[in-house]
C-alpha cells in the first residue's frame, strides 16, 4: 500500500519463526489485493471509480 512497515519478531523456535513469518506474507497480501490504489480490481479501486454514480458496491 505504499506505506513502510516493520516488524520485530521473537520466538522460541524457528518453526514458530518461520510459521509466523508465513501467516503476516498472507496477510499482507490479502490486505494489498483488497485495498491497493493500484490495482485496478480491488475493492478500493472499485469504489473510487464508482464514487458519485449512486452505484452501490460490495464490501464484502
Amino acid at each position: 500500500m505504499g506505506s513502510p512497515c516493520e516488524l520485530f519478531l521473537y520466538y522460541k523456535t524457528t518453526q514458530q519463526l518461520e510459521n509466523c513469518i508465513h501467516e503476516i506474507v498472507a496477510e499482507v497480501s490479502r490486505l494489498e489485493n483488497k485495498y491497493s490504489r493500484y490495482k485496478k480490481d480491488s475493492l478500493l479501486s472499485r469504489i473510487n471509480a464508482n464514487a458519485g454514480s449512486g452505484v452501490a458496491v460490495e464490501i464484502d
